[in-house]
């Protein structure tokens, strides 16, 4: 397995997403390009969500009516974290969406809270945001943009035991 280490700055005033990915030098640019941005999608709207949501669910840690949803939460966080890539442990697209899909449950069965307004802003978060857009991405490997009708292999060779640092950016931003 080809590991890459996957950068993307969603805005000037944004920190930079990191995370791991992992997958086999035969695969073409294009199917590593639709994973990765849909992985930065989904780590996005964690880390957009627990900013905005997580200081509201203070008071109700250990309220019953809260206590699912603000474990949703704490997991995804956990899991989209940076101290993933600390601990060289890749992100996979399918558990971050079924992490997505709890919270939106938890969002959903949750009743009323004093205090916390529409919860449904929130939902918005996790269904209608796109930071990275997943038909435009551009893969970025030592400062070239990778072809997506070719393969990994044609950049790096066919060495599976290969760790590469790869930027994401859409093509009309200006490359750093």
């Amino acid at each position: 397995m080809v590991r890459i280490h996957a950068k993307q700055k969603h805005s000037e005033a944004s920190d930079q997403q990191q995370f791991l990915y992992d997958c086999d030098s035969t695969c073409g640019i294009d199917e590593i390009a639709l994973e990765l941005a849909r992985i930065s999608n989904l780590q996005a709207k964690i880390h957009a969500l627990a900013i905005e949501l997580q200081p509201l669910l203070l008071p109700f840690h250990g309220d019953p009516k809260a206590i699912s949803l603000v474990r949703a939460l704490s997991e995804a966080k956990s899991y989209a974290s940076m101290n993933q890539l600390v601990y060289n442990k890749p992100l996979s697209y399918h558990p971050l969406r079924n992490h997505v899909k709890a919270i939106d449950r938890e969002l959903s069965s949750v009743s009323p809270l004093p205090g916390i307004p529409d919860l449904d802003q929130f939902r918005r978060i996790l269904t209608d945001w796109e930071y990275v857009n997943e038909d435009t991405i551009q893969l970025l490997w030592a400062g070239k943009v990778m072809d997506k009708g070719k393969r990994l292999s044609d950049y790096i060779g066919t060495n599976e035991k290969t760790k590469i640092v790869l930027k994401l950016q859409s093509p009309d931003s200006y490359p750093a």
